[in-house]
């Protein structure tokens, strides 16, 4: 794999398939066509990177059981024990605990007591300001 990774997840994935030794990763704002020309005869001449691809996939397709037995398999397991454990436990909590309500309820609380904590400082401070500049003693009072 030559790799030119662009955003989220793909730099690490470039880097994962450099580490694994089945792939080369480049910079595509900085790379020459020589430099993509070496890279490209380098992964074609070393037998080394079809190897570990070829190991990873191996490693990858290997599965104690196939499709039919798997299936067969989980059906005999459901038919003799149930199904029960295999639920997941959410599916047993209330209804404002699995959409998270409790939570967004606390963090809007926090929200609004900050906001409010922050308007009426900003209105006292400007209170205060306004006081002291109509009254300061250089300005001159009106006759």
């Amino acid at each position: 794999m030559l790799g030119f990774p662009l955003f989220a997840d793909q730099p690490s994935n470039c880097e994962r398939a450099r580490a694994k030794g089945f792939g080369l990763t480049m910079n595509i704002h900085e790379f020459s066509s020589e430099e993509m020309f070496d890279n490209i005869q380098e992964m074609l001449g070393n037998k080394s990177y079809g190897d570990n691809i070829k190991r990873c996939s191996a490693i990858l397709r290997d599965e104690p059981m196939l499709g039919p037995k798997k299936v067969a398999h989980w059906i005999e397991h459901v038919v003799t024990y149930g199904s029960a454990h295999l639920c997941s436990p959410a599916m047993d909590l209330p209804l404002y605990r699995f959409l998270m309500l409790d939570v967004l309820v606390i963090i809007f609380v926090v929200t609004f007591i900050v906001t409010a904590v922050i308007c009426v400082s900003t209105i006292a401070v400007t209170r205060i300001i306004r006081r002291k500049l109509l009254y300061h003693p250089s300005r001159k009072k009106f006759q």
